[in-house]
C-alpha cells in the first residue's frame, strides 16, 4: 500500500531538498519528516506517498510525479477534532417556530 500524504513542493522549480515542502493546509512539515534515505530526490516529483514493506523501510516518506501517480492506493486525511462548536438545535428550531408565527400573523392582518 502506498498512501498519499497531501503535500506540495514548495520550492523553485527544478530544486530539491526536505524542507522546502508543506502540507495542502499551507503549514509546513516542522514536527514530523520522515524521508526515506536519499529523498526527495527528483525535482519533478513534487507529490509524496509513504512507502510500503515491499519498498523496504517501511513508513517512510518518497516524493513522486505523474508518472507514479497510478502506484498511489490510499490517503491520509487530517481533521479537526475540536471544530468550532454550532448554535444549539433546539435554539435554532425555536427561532425557527417563532419566525413561522410570527409570519403567519403578518399575513392575516
Amino acid at each position: 500500500m502506498r498512501p498519499w500524504l497531501g503535500s506540495y513542493h514548495t520550492g523553485a522549480p527544478g530544486t530539491m531538498d526536505s524542507t522546502s515542502w508543506a502540507w495542502l493546509s499551507g503549514e509546513p512539515f516542522t514536527d514530523y519528516i520522515n524521508w526515506r534515505l536519499g529523498e526527495p530526490n527528483h525535482p519533478e516529483e513534487t507529490s509524496i506517498h509513504i512507502l510500503g514493506a515491499i519498498n523496504g523501510l517501511p513508513g517512510t516518506w518518497n516524493n513522486y510525479g505523474p508518472a507514479s501517480a497510478s502506484l498511489v492506493n490510499g490517503y491520509l486525511v487530517e481533521w479537526n477534532t475540536n471544530p468550532v462548536p454550532l448554535p444549539p438545535r433546539l435554539l435554532l428550531f425555536g427561532s425557527g417556530l417563532l419566525g413561522l408565527a410570527g409570519w403567519r400573523r403578518f399575513r392575516k392582518s
